[in-house]
């Protein structure tokens, strides 16, 4: 095949002319060793980090995150056989705002870095970056995670996953979504009532001691104008006295829920105390107004306090 030389060096200069163009706003991933800036595969639960750079002509407005699960981030209670399961009989999960920051100080650049972990079940999850400056102009990136289970058709949910409460008081706090197995940082829920609405329980760390407490323990002292008593999940936690291999044992519906009923509850009804390794609670969770109680334990595998805090636990739950 023949190329004509004026046409391609007149192509070279328009596609010259469109890379040294300046978009008016622009919103880069930082890739580095350690961060998330593609596609990638995920095993289920892992800790990622992601950093994004945006700068602006004009005053920034606004940096959003949000992340969509690809089928929904629940456990999906698969019939028998399990050839039988239409996908369609599955919907995508509602798109979860992770981030929304408005900014008022007139600024043109920001840097911007989060942990998260990813989705605890089989599936893809699409998280979009977005900037926005004072002009409306937007700048996007985007990038899939996908996960693999090979227990998927297990009758319960389970999945090991690391939090890092960062510090004392609210904003070391980490806020669990006990099950799909999200785990997220308190900008996440701090004004998004449909976040509120997934925790179950609540990492706290106060002087050198980790705890997990529910969203209504008063010591938290949520705000009851952004955290309202109606997005507060009714999860209630009880000391199981279970050593590791009966936590391995409880692999049915019955043996969670008897693991509960044969609890007894806390000092403080709605706070484990100080956590410690191989600690064993029991739980029961539902959705705010249903009556549809799911059962379940969770286990420390180990737990660090200096000189980074992080806690590593287990947890299973009935589908």
């Amino acid at each position: 095949m023949r190329f004509c030389l004026p046409l391609l060096l007149a192509l070279a200069g328009l596609l010259t002319s469109c890379d040294t163009e300046p978009a008016p706003v622009r919103l880069d991933f930082v890739g580095a060793t350690g961060l998330t800036s593609s596609n990638r595969t995920a095993g289920a639960a892992d800790t990622l980090t992601t950093r994004v750079y945006a700068s602006s002509e004009e005053p920034l407005r606004r940096l959003q995150v949000q992340v969509s699960y690809e089928p929904t981030a629940n456990p999906i209670n698969y019939p028998t056989p399990a050839s039988s399961y239409d996908p369609k009989d599955t919907p995508d999960g509602p798109t979860l705002i992770y981030l929304d920051s408005v900014f008022t100080s007139g600024q043109k650049n920001v840097l911007f870095q989060s942990r998260f972990s990813a989705r605890s079940t089989s599936g893809t999850e699409r998280w979009i970056y977005s900037a926005t400056d004072r002009e409306g102009r937007t700048a996007s990136r985007a990038f899939r995670i996908t996960v693999r289970k090979s227990d998927s058709l297990a009758v319960y949910h389970s999945y090991t996953l690391v939090a890092r409460p960062a510090a004392n008081g609210p904003e070391g706090r980490r806020f669990l979504a006990l099950r799909p197995g999200l785990l997220l940082p308190k900008y996440a829920v701090n004004t998004q009532p449909e976040n509120q609405k997934l925790v179950d329980l609540v990492f706290a760390m106060r002087q050198n001691d980790i705890s997990l407490e529910t969203p209504d323990h008063s010591a938290l002292a949520l705000s009851t104008t952004r955290w309202p008593a109606a997005n507060r999940r009714p999860t209630s936690i009880r000391r199981a006295n279970l050593s590791r291999d009966a936590f391995q044992n409880a692999d049915t519906r019955d043996k969670l829920r008897d693991a509960y009923n044969n609890s007894p509850a806390y000092t403080s009804a709605n706070s484990t105390g100080p956590l410690a390794k191989d600690n064993v609670l029991a739980f029961a969770t539902r959705d705010p107004g249903s009556s549809d109680t799911r059962y379940g334990l969770l286990i420390i595998n180990d737990i660090i306090r200096t000189p980074v805090p992080l806690v590593s636990c287990t947890v299973r739950i009935q589908k």
